[in-house]
């Protein structure tokens, strides 16, 4: 069967997708043009609003740091974070790392870290009780406790309590472990940072709590004793 092929339908033809390929892509543009000016319109606008928005916080902050109670109450913040003489607390902070390889020193010198382990887990599960790990608890409470009392400072006082107890962390340092050989630095310094956050940390906000505790009490007192001999006075 012959087919006959007539030229010009094909033409008309192809002028009419061209046309409409044309149109559709004139379509296309334009949406797309649309959808990209509603998009940049949009962040212009977003842009405004959060300017706007970030300049009135900024106002309302800055006026509310003005105020005189809000600086009271970051004063007592900061007091109660680093305490109330800095210079005091830098020196805590500085005297931390001494005091952490002076207990690892300690421990390797006078005992061993397995001794030390055998003792705290005898204790802690009540099979073999040591009083020496109940005076070392109470030692390093009892060191946060007076620094909070003299000088308060959430974090130097947890330093000087979890330095100790990294200190006898890292005695593990050298020893063979029986699934991964000799202790190295990384690992050691690895389970001296386990037992200060475990540990030592609890300890030193146990210690703040309580030296916050007798602060506030001694001013109350102080307090009451200036109330009595102003009246006594009058």
């Amino acid at each position: 069967m012959q087919i006959e092929f007539d030229g010009t339908t094909a033409r008309n033809s192809l002028r009419a997708i061209l046309r409409y390929l044309f149109a559709l892509f004139a379509w296309i543009y334009s949406g797309c043009s649309w959808v990209v000016g509603q998009t940049r319109d949009t962040i212009r606008e977003g842009g405004r609003w959060a300017g706007s928005v970030t300049g009135a916080l900024w106002g309302y902050f800055s006026a509310a740091l003005g105020a005189e109670r809000t600086r009271h109450v970051l004063e007592r913040a900061t007091k109660g974070l680093f305490g109330v003489r800095q210079d005091i607390s830098v020196a805590a902070l500085l005297s931390a790392p001494f005091l952490a390889f002076g207990t690892e020193w300690w421990v390797v010198t006078t005992t061993s870290y397995r001794q030390i382990e055998s003792m705290a887990v005898g204790t802690w599960t009540g099979a073999n009780p040591e009083p020496l790990v109940f005076v070392s608890v109470a030692a390093i409470v009892a060191v946060a406790t007076l620094f909070t009392g003299f000088n308060s400072g959430l974090i130097p006082a947890t330093a000087l309590a979890m330095a100790p107890t990294f200190g006898i962390g890292f005695a593990r340092y050298g020893l063979t472990a029986e699934y991964y050989g000799t202790v190295g630095i990384p690992d050691a310094t690895a389970i001296g940072l386990m037992i200060a956050v475990v540990i030592g940390l609890p300890l030193g906000v146990t210690g703040f709590l309580i030296g916050t505790g007798l602060r506030h009490m001694w001013g109350y007192f102080e307090m009451r004793s200036g109330t009595d001999e102003a009246s006594r006075q009058a």
